[in-house]
C-alpha cells in the first residue's frame, strides 16, 4: 500500500512484479500477503538477507538492487510453496492513481472495451514524486480515446474530466478536460513531449502542456503516460470565440439527443451538421478543425476535393449554416494551394476568389507546423491529427502541434534520414509554392536550426 492505494503484482513473461512508484518508501514498505492460515507468519528473503512479515518492512535490508534493476524477493509461509517476486521502484515523476467505484464492472477491462464506454464515478488521485497531493477528487468523465493506439495497443490512451478545474502540471494553468496520452508506439516514450516543447518554444500558439506520470489504474501499473492538456477551445486552451457556448446559450438541451444530416456546400463537397439548431449571429468563428484521413468521424465534419477531411472539434454539435461556412472557407484555402498556372507551377493564388493562399491562413503558424513535421517525419504529418482553428472574423491558423508519438522513425516502418522528402497532401503542394518555399527556407535558416541546435 502507497500513497493510500493498494497495488497489485503484474506477472510479465512468467515473473511477478510489484511496481511502486516514486513516492514509496522502500525502508518502511506496507506488504499484505494472503495466506491460509492467517496466523503463520511470511518470511522475506534475498541477497542482502531475511526478515520476518511485519507492518513496515524494509526491504531495501532483503535485498540489492540488481544489474536489471529489481530487488528479487522470495516469501516463503511454513512449508508451503514460496513465491518469488521482483520489485522495482519508478523513477522521479508523479504518481496517477485511477480508482473505479465499480472495478468488477465498470473498472479498467469495461473502458478499455470501447471508446463508448464511458465512466462518470470515477476517482482520481495525483501525488508528487515526494509524497505531496497534487490532486485528489472525483471524476466526471474517463473514457478511452485515441485511433491507432485504441485499435492496436494493449496500452490505451484516456480522457479524463476533473470535478473541478485545476492546475496539476503547476502551469498556474486551471483546467478541467485532460488527456493521458499512452505513446505505445514510441519506445523512449519521449517524442510527443519533445516536439510540444520545441513548438512551445517556437511561440506556436496554444501548444498543450504536458509532463509524464506513473499510472495506476485500479491498482494495476499500466505504464508511464504524458498528462497533457486537450486541444480544445477555452481559455486555458485554443483562446478564442467559443461557438459551442454561444449554441448552448440559444438551444435548450444542446448536446443531448442531436440529430444530424448530411448536405453539399457550394463546391459540391459533403458535410454533416446537425439538425434543427438555431445558430449564433456570426457563425465566422471560432472553429477547431482536425484532419482526419479521408472521412470525419464525430457528429460535424466536411470533405474536400482533394479527398481529404476533417472532423470539426468545436464546435461539437455544428448548425448547418455554420458547417458550410467553415467547410467553403477552407476550401477556397485548399483550392488556393493546389492552383496552378498553364505551365503546371504553383501559384497558391485561387482566381475564383482573388486571393492567395496566405490570405486564408496565417503563413508563421503554418511554416512552423510544416517545419515541425518534417524535423520528426511525422508518419501523420499532413494525413491526420493536423489542426487548424479559426477565430470570428479573423483568418486560420495551423496548429496546436497533436499527436508526435510515431515520429523519428517509429511510425510503423518509416526511416528518419536527412535526404528524405515524405510530403502529403498539402505540404506536397505547399512546397511547391515559391512564396511559401521562400519563408520555410527564411524562417529555418533565421530561427528553427538555430532553434532545435539549442533544443538538442
Amino acid at each position: 500500500t502507497v500513497d493510500g492505494h493498494q497495488i497489485t503484482l503484474t506477472e510479465k513473461d512468467g515473473a511477478k512484479y510489484l511496481f511502486l512508484p516514486a513516492s514509496a518508501d522502500m525502508t518502511q514498505l506496507s506488504l499484505t500477503f494472503a495466506t491460509e492460515p492467517a496466523s503463520h507468519k511470511v518470511m522475506l528473503s534475498g541477497n542482502k538477507g531475511m526478515t520476518y512479515l511485519s507492518d513496515a518492512v524494509d526491504v531495501t535490508a532483503v535485498a540489492a538492487v540488481d544489474a536489471d534493476g529489481y530487488r528479487e524477493i522470495t516469501a516463503s509461509v511454513g512449508k508451503g510453496q514460496p513465491m518469488t517476486f521482483r520489485v522495482m521502484q519508478a523513477s522521479g515523476l508523479p504518481t496517477l492513481y485511477l480508482t473505479s467505484a465499480d472495478s468488477a464492472n465498470r473498472g479498467l477491462a469495461y473502458v478499455d472495451g470501447s471508446k463508448n464506454n464511458v465512466v462518470t464515478d470515477a476517482a482520481m488521485a495525483l501525488i508528487a514524486a515526494n509524497g505531496t497531493s497534487i490532486y485528489n477528487g472525483g471524476l466526471t468523465q474517463l473514457k478511452a480515446r485515441g485511433n491507432s493506439t485504441f485499435t492496436y495497443a494493449e496500452k490505451k490512451s484516456y480522457q479524463i474530466k476533473l470535478a473541478e478545474p485545476s492546475d496539476l502540471l503547476g502551469k498556474q494553468e486551471q483546467v478541467k478536460t485532460w488527456v493521458l496520452l499512452a505513446s505505445y508506439f514510441d519506445a523512449t516514450q519521449m517524442h510527443d513531449k519533445l516536439i510540444k516543447d520545441l513548438a512551445a518554444e517556437l511561440g506556436l500558439a496554444y501548444t498543450a502542456s504536458c509532463d509524464w506520470v506513473n499510472l495506476y489504474y485500479d491498482g494495476e501499473y499500466r505504464g508511464v503516460y504524458l498528462l497533457s492538456e486537450k486541444n480544445s477551445v477555452g481559455e486555458t486552451s485554443v483562446a478564442i470565440t467559443d461557438m459551442e457556448q454561444a449554441y448552448e446559450r440559444l438551444n435548450t438541451g444542446y448536446g443531448t439527443d442531436m440529430t444530424t444530416a448530411l448536405a453539399e456546400n457550394s463546391y459540391g463537397q459533403q458535410y454533416q451538421y446537425t439538425k434543427d439548431l438555431t445558430e449564433p449571429e456570426n457563425i465566422t468563428g471560432g472553429y477547431l478543425i482536425e484532419l482526419n484521413h479521408d472521412m470525419w468521424d464525430e457528429a460535424s465534419g466536411f470533405k474536400t476535393r482533394q479527398g481529404v477531411a476533417f472532423n470539426v472539434k468545436s464546435p461539437e454539435w455544428c448548425g448547418e449554416a455554420a458547417m458550410k461556412y467553415i467547410s467553403e472557407y477552407y476550401q477556397a484555402f485548399e483550392d488556393a494551394v493546389y492552383a496552378t498556372d498553364d505551365t503546371g507551377a504553383y501559384t497558391g493564388y485561387n482566381a475564383s476568389t482573388g486571393k492567395y493562399f496566405y490570405d486564408y491562413v496565417d503563413m508563421d503558424s503554418l511554416v512552423k507546423v510544416f517545419l515541425l513535421q518534417e524535423l520528426s517525419l511525422n508518419c501523420d504529418g499532413f494525413i491526420s491529427s493536423v489542426y487548424f482553428y479559426k477565430d470570428a472574423d479573423g483568418k486560420m491558423f495551423a496548429g496546436p502541434i497533436w499527436d508526435q508519438d510515431m515520429t523519428f522513425g517509429t511510425g510503423w516502418n518509416k526511416t528518419n534520414a536527412a535526404d528524405i522528402e515524405d510530403y502529403h497532401y498539402l505540404a506536397k503542394a505547399l512546397i511547391q509554392i515559391p512564396a511559401f518555399k521562400t519563408a520555410v527556407v527564411e524562417y529555418y535558416s533565421s530561427t528553427f536550426a538555430p532553434a532545435v541546435r539549442e533544443w538538442l
